[in-house]
């Protein structure tokens, strides 16, 4: 659990973090690696806004 993201994450199951049926974020890849390895029962989904503006 090297990156910041799975820190954060961790932290948050910790303190009572539970049942998260959908994650949303950019497509950055800590972060989804990260959500995919914390929050396993959950979908994830990229931001709309951000997918609106990589279409420009």
């Amino acid at each position: 659990m090297s990156s910041l993201n799975a820190v954060v994450i961790c932290g948050e199951v910790e303190r009572g973090l539970t049942d998260v049926k959908l994650a949303i974020s950019d497509a950055h890849v800590g972060l989804t690696k990260a959500i995919r390895r914390q929050l396993q029962a959950s979908c994830w989904q990229k931001c709309p806004f951000y997918f609106a503006r990589n279409q420009l």
